[in-house]
C-alpha cells in the first residue's frame, strides 16, 4: 500500500500545482510528514486520510491505490431522489443511472487490475476509453428514458 498511496499521494499534489508546504499547511500536518507519506517513508492515519481526499477530491479508493476511478462509484441518497423528479433527463429510471454506476466501476476495476500486471501507468489509455465509455452509456441512458417515457404514456 505504501509505494500506491505515496506515488499517488505525489501525483496529485503536482497535478494541483502546489507546493510540498502549501499542501502540508492545508492538510495540517508538517511540511516533513506530507514528505515522508509522499516517499512511503511513513504511513498516514484514517484522519489524514479522509482531509487528503477531501483535499484534493478523490474517493479513499483511489488515493490507497484500489481503483483508478477518482470520483468512487457510491450511488448517494441524493443521486436516487434526484432520479425520480420529474424534470430529470433519466424520469424515474434508476436502473439506468445503476447501470452506469455499475458499468463505470467495472471499466475501473479492469484497467486497475491491467495496470498493476503491466506495472505501468496507463492513466492515458483509461481516460480514452473511459470517455469513448461515457459517451456510450450516455446515449444508452438517454435511450433508456426514452423507452420508459414512451411505456409510461402507452
Amino acid at each position: 500500500m505504501y509505494a500506491r498511496f505515496a506515488r499517488t499521494l505525489s501525483q496529485l499534489r503536482h497535478e494541483k500545482g502546489v507546493s510540498q508546504r502549501e499542501a502540508a499547511q492545508a492538510l495540517e500536518v508538517s511540511q516533513a510528514l506530507l514528505s515522508h507519506y509522499e516517499n512511503g517513508i511513513r504511513e498516514p492515519g484514517l484522519a489524514f486520510v479522509v482531509k487528503a481526499c477531501d483535499y484534493y477530491h478523490v474517493s479513499a479508493d483511489f488515493i490507497l491505490g484500489r481503483t483508478l476511478s477518482r470520483e468512487g462509484n457510491m450511488l448517494t441518497e441524493q443521486e436516487i431522489l434526484n432520479a425520480t423528479e420529474p424534470g430529470n433527463i433519466l424520469q424515474g429510471s434508476v436502473l439506468a443511472t445503476l447501470q452506469s454506476k455499475l458499468l463505470s466501476g467495472a471499466v475501473g476495476v479492469l484497467f486497475g487490475l491491467l495496470g498493476n500486471a503491466l506495472g505501468f501507468s496507463i492513466m492515458p489509455v483509461y481516460l480514452l476509453c473511459f470517455v469513448l465509455l461515457m459517451i456510450a452509456m450516455t446515449e444508452l441512458t438517454f435511450r433508456t428514458a426514452e423507452k420508459e417515457r414512451s411505456d409510461t404514456v402507452k
